[in-house]
């Protein structure tokens, strides 16, 4: 991936494509009518930024994964040859963290090829505009309910997570045990192991879908109340002279004990996306224990 500025408020990248759909060439109709291009241009304008930031509103408003919408800023390049070269119908996808552009060629309804991934920060990073969040606050009424129903997810997982704490010591006391020590016959000392493991196994997957709830909750709430969602660089301060300034790249969320933990890499005092990862965290309450914090 190449990026060249050509204006103020303008960018053009060229983007390598990958084909897609096509586990043997030879047998695929498009492989033989159409050749692939070498790349693609992408004048990243202040309309198409809009567009992006549109269907990121979308992921974070709707708890989605991808989000598409036709596209009119994108260009093939082709090898230079004396073939015709056909117009492709061009998809803008969107990720929480990449934009991508998928083309497909009529009358064909799958699509042909896809461009590699633009990573989200370098999109936003171009805006320069980091947002600021306020690291103690009362949320408001109107979200009040949200926090409720993340706070009740949330002790939930740690309910599944006592439970899998517990059924994981109870399989490694069975593995140690002898079947012939124990009054059950082999296969039923074998069944109990069994159930033990699907126990885990079934609590495991509850955790994992809760996790993602809780994340997309979360994400939610940030959306509302800060209008910030994965991608933004954010700033924040809390006037302590230690560790009292933050920056980064927000690329998820998480909830503990009252607080918001918005995570993500920091970014360098250069203004640019660093390697390591930080936290900012967001008090949703005036607790004693930070009200003392602050005056220290």
């Amino acid at each position: 991936m190449a990026s060249v500025d050509i204006a103020q408020g303008r960018r053009v990248f060229l983007l390598n494509i990958k084909p897609l759909y096509i586990e043997n060439a030879t047998a695929d109709c498009r492989a033989r009518l159409y050749s692939l291009p070498l790349f693609c241009q992408v004048i990243m304008d202040a309309d198409l930024v809009q567009h992006i930031h549109q269907c990121r509103e979308l992921l974070v408003t709707h708890g989605l994964s991808t989000v598409s919408k036709r596209c009119h800023k994108v260009s093939c390049f082709f090898e230079i040859t004396g073939t015709f070269h056909p117009e492709f119908l061009v998809d803008l996808q969107v990720t929480e963290q990449s934009v991508s552009f998928v083309c497909r060629v009529s009358p064909y309804k799958t699509p042909y090829f896809q461009s590699v991934g633009i990573p989200i920060s370098v999109i936003t990073g171009a805006d320069l505009q980091l947002k600021t969040a306020d690291l103690h606050l009362n949320a408001q009424s109107d979200q009040s309910a949200l926090i409720r129903l993340i706070d009740s997810k949330t002790e939930q997982l740690h309910l599944l997570y006592d439970a899998l704490n517990t059924l994981e010591d109870l399989k490694n006391q069975l593995e140690t045990v002898n079947s012939t020590d124990v009054d059950l016959s082999t296969s039923e000392f074998y069944q109990y192991q069994h159930q033990v493991h699907t126990s885990i196994v079934s609590k495991e997957l509850q955790a994992r879908t809760l996790e993602h709830e809780i994340e997309t909750l979360c994400k939610q709430f940030l959306w509302r109340l800060f209008s910030i969602m994965p991608g933004d660089w954010l700033y924040s301060y809390s006037g302590r002279p230690k560790r009292g300034q933050s920056q980064i790249v927000y690329e998820s969320a998480s909830y503990e004990h009252g607080a918001v933990y918005v995570s993500g890499k920091a970014i360098t005092q250069k203004g640019e996306v660093g390697k390591r990862d930080d936290t900012i965290v967001i008090w949703l309450k005036h607790d004693e224990h930070i009200v003392k914090d602050q005056r220290n």
